[in-house]
């Protein structure tokens, strides 16, 4: 009866992971994308389905209930720990610095959040660039430098969808610098340090010294908050955009690991470290 019951779990559990990867996809299709952890789950727990079914009891899969206590409980301990890591891990990126809008900011960072094979930007990348146009509207001194570089499969860089998107709102091209070089997080900060620093015709320090305004969305913003500071940037203030629905558990979940990462890397890196 319990491995019945284990396994309409399972197969349900598979249908599910096949179903919300099939929607990211149809929502935003990309290559190599995360979201391809949602098939892959859903492989793992028909696997598991498969095994449950099994007639016979000495070859059910360690869940079963056949499993040795020694096993049960290191599996339990296991489960204890990635739990605990990913529910402190959250906490943080559930509570970044939020921007008052009384910041007195010459410059505002946009962070590309991925463009499809068609160069199209992903719905998370919209709302940033909304939330983006309506700060500007507001704060007319204010220019945006939009950041993120050409990755693989796409026909341009992240910059140059993120400042045509922004041109849509109304906000003129001589408000909108473009940083077309950055791969990653780190690097959206380090090359953005030097466009701000070219534009204002200072130095990179008094660029890293001044007030700046980090917009992205509100799952990623507590990580590129820590990264700028890391950095050398002194005075970041950030404005989040929402996620679409759909999206939620999926950034969400490869955040975690990306947080978890970082704090990995710092702790045996030191990096990234200050660029001055």
């Amino acid at each position: 009866m319990k491995n019945r019951t284990a396994s309409y779990i399972f197969l349900i559990l598979a249908a599910w992971s096949a179903g919300y990867f099939a929607a990211l996809e149809t929502a935003s299709p990309s290559l190599l994308s995360f979201s391809f952890i949602w098939l892959l789950f859903a492989v793992i727990f028909l696997v598991l389905f498969l095994n449950t079914r099994r007639k016979d009891a000495e070859q059910r899969f360690v869940l079963s209930g056949r499993a040795k206590p020694g096993t049960k409980r290191a599996i339990a301990a296991a489960v204890a720990v990635l739990c605990f890591t990913a529910g402190i891990n959250l906490f943080f990126i559930c509570t970044p610095a939020v921007s008052d809008g009384k910041e007195q900011a010459g410059y505002i960072i946009v962070l590309g959040g991925g463009i499809t094979h068609e160069g199209i930007l992903s719905p998370g990348s919209k709302k940033r660039v909304q939330k983006a146009a309506e700060y500007m509207k507001s704060h007319p001194q204010v220019k945006a430098v939009v950041s993120g570089g050409k990755g693989r499969f796409v026909p341009w860089p992240e910059s140059f969808a993120l400042a045509s998107e922004l041109e849509q709102y109304g906000i003129p091209p001589e408000r909108i610098l473009q940083e077309d070089k950055a791969l990653d997080t780190i690097q959206n900060f380090s090359y953005s340090a030097s466009v701000i620093a070219r534009d204002a015709g200072c130095s990179i320090k008094e660029a890293l010294s001044s007030p700046v305004i980090v917009v992205t969305s509100d799952f990623h913003l507590a990580r590129s908050e820590r990264i700028a500071r890391r950095e050398g940037y002194t005075a970041v203030y950030g404005i989040a955009a929402d996620t679409p629905r759909l999206f939620i558990l999926n950034s969400y979940a490869r955040e975690i690991l990306s947080y978890i990462k970082l704090n990995m890397r710092i702790l045996l890196t030191g990096k990234p470290a200050a660029l001055m």
